[in-house]
């Protein structure tokens, strides 16, 4: 056969002549990215300088008590974080954040939700949502995450 004259194939000869292919043939396969922590969008927002959920934020965390409670979520906890605008020290902001999550945490096990499925923790003005404006009213909030 013509081609064929150290016993290959011309066909299997070029093979690995496509652009990648040699090393995509030699690379171990990849392990599976662990997916993100799961994480429920709500945003419960609070004053300036104040630890009291605002009135208009009373409704999400009321259907968030509900959504809590429903079978689907039943065996999962939760962590209640708090966050801060970028006003004021850090160590002022560490503590409000926290005890913005605590009142989170307190209307949620008022409504039902058992204390052993939440755990609450602030991160001050870390985590800006809008790092542009850090004095912006949506820096001063609440997120949910789940934990398993």
């Amino acid at each position: 056969m013509e081609g064929d004259k150290a016993g290959t194939n011309p066909a299997t000869a070029t093979r690995a002549l496509r652009p990648g292919a040699a090393a995509a043939a030699t690379m171990a396969p990849q392990p599976a990215v662990a997916p993100r922590q799961a994480a429920i969008s709500v945003q419960i927002n609070f004053d300036f300088n104040s630890d009291r959920i605002s009135g208009n934020s009373q409704a999400m965390v009321d259907n968030l008590a509900t959504a809590m409670q429903a079978p689907q979520l039943g065996t999962r906890s939760f962590t209640v974080i708090g966050h801060t605008d970028g006003k004021g020290s850090l160590a002022y902001n560490q503590a409000l954040s926290e005890r913005r999550a605590l009142a989170v945490k307190r209307e949620l096990i008022r409504q039902g939700v058992p204390a052993a499925r939440l755990n609450s923790a602030g991160k001050g003005m870390s985590e800006l949502l809008n790092a542009n404006d850090p004095y912006a009213s949506e820096n001063r909030r609440v997120e949910i995450r789940t934990g398993n």
